[in-house]
């Protein structure tokens, strides 16, 4: 994906399989996490968390860039 002009890979182990789902933003400011923009419920009654992409590469992005040295 590209974020900024900025091509970043995202390595997966497995990927255990495909749904739709009804996906509710996450509204309760006590909950906010960044990289994490909803939840769903994929009818087994537990609550999954469902990823924001471009937020998680942002987050590690800054991250990166705040060890990196001055002038590399």
């Amino acid at each position: 994906m590209r974020r900024g002009g900025e091509a970043t890979a995202l390595l997966v182990d497995r990927l255990l399989g495909h749904r739709e789902a009804v996906i509710r933003p996450l509204t309760d400011p006590l909950v906010q996490v960044v990289g994490v923009s909803g939840a769903t419920d994929l009818g087994d009654g537990k609550p999954t968390l469902v990823l924001d992409l471009i937020a998680l590469v942002g987050a590690v992005s800054g991250q990166r860039t705040a060890l990196r040295p001055e002038g590399g």
